[in-house]
């Protein structure tokens, strides 16, 4: 069985692509598609969270014990903006 929240996997090859000062909001929807939340810092800049989750689990009826395993990948990438440019992004991959 598998479950899982977000879009699409984030491309590390696409993050590469990124570049502070340079990247506009368009590119980033573009390669990541719909951001799973929007939210504003203090300083008025619009914060972009792209988040792909995936949980797979197995289970093996086994008699008298059943067995089950669970594998969770996860990415996020938020995006931070100043009007519509991009002025600094973080991501991390478990």
């Amino acid at each position: 069985m598998s479950t899982g929240i977000g879009g699409k996997e984030i491309d590390p090859q696409l993050i590469s692509k990124i570049e502070l000062n340079k990247t506009v909001k368009a590119e980033t929807l573009q390669w990541f598609g719909n951001p799973h939340s929007i939210s504003t810092t203090a300083a008025g800049q619009e914060v972009y969270k792209f988040v792909f989750m995936q949980t797979k689990s197995h289970i093996s009826p086994i008699p008298f014990c059943t067995k089950m395993s669970v594998d969770t990948r996860y990415q996020e990438l938020n995006v931070v903006f100043k009007g519509n440019t991009v002025v600094d992004y973080s991501s991390t991959r478990r």
